[in-house]
């Protein structure tokens, strides 16, 4: 469902997703560096 408070939700787990994504990424580029 969609509601303003929904909508805060959602923008909180796309910083969260992107702040794991970047981390994945890092850990990815170690690991092939290695």
């Amino acid at each position: 469902y969609r509601s303003s408070e929904g909508t805060l939700k959602d923008k909180q787990v796309d910083e969260v997703h992107a702040k794991v994504i970047e981390r994945l990424c890092e850990d990815l580029n170690a690991a092939i560096r290695a």
